[in-house]
């Protein structure tokens, strides 16, 4: 059996995914496919370092060594062929502290962040929570298969647009930006003096070459602030590390000094420990990670096309969130919504809460084993489909 197909019982274990269901959705008797964690266990190579670390029964102050930094130049060159320093890298806690503290850091209050929708719903809020100007660059929606609106993009740049939050790869439409995107992308930042902050944490799960925006030009990469972390690939979300990578000098200081202002610089220690061993040893373990997932996704639209076609299911470039179209049902958005919680018992991610373009949209999470993904299919077609 494979590693994948183990049934994992997380009740009881103050998961959100499913210890929050009844207080975010007043039942607990539902099948949670809706935040971003995997129902796969943790690899067994990262848990046995972290008991380890445990065994020294003593938890006091330390520092990240040579040896943790050079896992994960290792594994950037390795995975991503790119090229990273020592002197480069600058570990956070977590990626959207990094985003947000890079908005404090480089904006001011009421300059424009372009962020580019439907996307992962704290992109907006960290813009607005901190009065900034929101902008919306809608991607295009074409045939199931996602694009940047570049004319759009262009259009809505204003003189205070100081930054754009980049989803690479992107969440919720599954896509892995192409080198000739990024580039065109980077070059209409360079043009306007506007920084690009790229949220990449989930560019190990693809499907195709993932492509770091600061890796395609080095003039792109001295506007680019990129964020990352083991945490999502490897699911150790709890474990609380994530790391920034920008090649100039000065934008990292800025940025290092606003870190160590809110004294946030100092790493959960066990984090580093399953980092290293994620990255030392997880190669294989992702390759055979990505290879289950995919399978579900091709589990998912061949079940969707043959059993509920009037569900659009797109391409699946990188990530396990499936973004599904509901907008050939005659129903309301919440008319849908309600049906899958109510009827079908299951939780996706609404989709408006990733921008108004995700009106009748839902996600789902297929990182579970494919008999528990066939138990949520069967409770949707037997709402939607009596």
């Amino acid at each position: 059996m494979s590693q994948f197909e183990e049934k994992v019982n997380r009740k009881g274990t103050d998961s959100i995914k499913y210890d929050a269901l009844k207080e975010r959705y007043g039942s607990s008797d539902l099948q949670p496919l809706w935040i971003a964690d995997m129902d796969f266990k943790t690899p067994d190579f990262i848990v046995d370092e972290v008991v380890e670390k445990t065994k020294e029964s003593l938890f006091g102050y330390s520092f990240i060594s040579d040896e943790v930094y050079n896992s994960l130049i290792s594994w950037q060159k390795r995975r991503n062929e790119w090229d990273i320093k020592k002197e480069e890298i600058f570990f956070i806690p977590s990626v959207l502290v990094g985003m947000s503290l890079a908005l404090k850091t480089f904006t001011d209050v009421g300059d424009s962040v372009i962020i580019q929708t439907p996307v992962y719903p704290p992109f907006a809020s960290i813009v607005k929570d901190n009065k900034r100007k929101l902008i919306t660059n809608e991607l295009k929606n074409v045939d199931g298969r996602y694009e940047i609106d570049f004319d759009d993009l262009e259009s809505k740049i204003e003189e205070n647009t100081k930054m754009i939050f980049l989803c690479s790869p992107h969440n919720p439409v599954g896509r892995v930006w192409s080198e000739e995107e990024l580039k065109r992308l980077g070059e209409i930042c360079l043009k306007n003096d506007i920084l690009i902050i790229s949220d990449e944490i989930h560019s190990d799960l693809v499907h195709k070459k993932f492509i770091p925006i600061a890796k395609c030009d080095k003039s792109i990469a001295n506007i680019t602030i990129s964020f990352s972390a083991p945490t999502k690939t490897f699911n150790m979300a709890g474990l609380k590390i994530a790391y920034a990578i920008c090649s100039n000098p000065e934008l990292l200081r800025r940025f290092k000094k606003a870190v160590n202002f809110l004294h946030i610089a100092e790493i959960n220690t066990l984090g580093v420990v399953a980092l290293k061993s994620a990255y030392d040893k997880g190669e294989k373990w992702v390759d055979e990670l990505n290879k289950y997932l995919y399978g579900n996704y091709e589990f998912l639209k061949d079940y969707f096309k043959n059993n509920l076609p009037d569900i659009k299911v797109g391409d699946l470039e990188a990530t396990y969130l499936i973004w599904l179209d509901f907008n050939s049902f005659d129903l309301s958005h919440k008319e849908i919504r309600d049906k899958l919680l109510n009827e079908a018992k299951i939780v996706l991610n609404d989709g408006l809460t990733f921008g108004k373009n995700g009106n009748k949209f839902f996600r789902l999470n297929i990182a579970l084993s494919k008999d528990e993904l066939e138990i949520a299919l069967n409770r949707i077609k037997g709402t939607f489909y009596n």
